[in-house]
């Protein structure tokens, strides 16, 4: 039996619930860098925000200890949206914003450090 201080190994499986809003948020941003590049910023960030509101609940809902996948899968999510959204930005604002375009790349590039 474990006492109140001591630390379980989680289970191997990943919850089902985690995964699923891993997805979601991947599938809203890729919603979002789609927008964007068709001319509708708009509707682009209310998805971009909701894909990151699902990424964020996804942490939540692994809970303290997560299984390796999730652990992998978190990270990776983050440099798809990373990629996508600013990604997208920087491409949509390029023709006429240069400055802005630019400091999307930079918010980019430095999200990997």
């Amino acid at each position: 039996m474990a006492s109140s201080g001591e630390v379980r190994a989680p289970s191997g499986r990943a919850p089902a619930g985690t995964l699923g809003l891993l997805g979601g948020s991947v599938l809203a941003a890729g919603g979002a860098a789609a927008l964007v590049l068709l001319g509708e910023p708009r509707p682009g960030g209310a998805l971009a925000l909701a894909s990151g509101a699902l990424a964020l609940a996804s942490r939540a809902s692994a809970g303290p200890h997560p299984v390796a996948l999730v652990r992998f899968l978190d990270p990776a999510v983050d440099r798809v949206w990373d990629g996508l959204v600013l990604g997208s930005l920087a491409w949509a604002l390029l023709p006429a914003a240069a400055r802005p375009a630019a400091l999307a790349l930079v918010a980019l590039a430095a999200s990997y450090f």
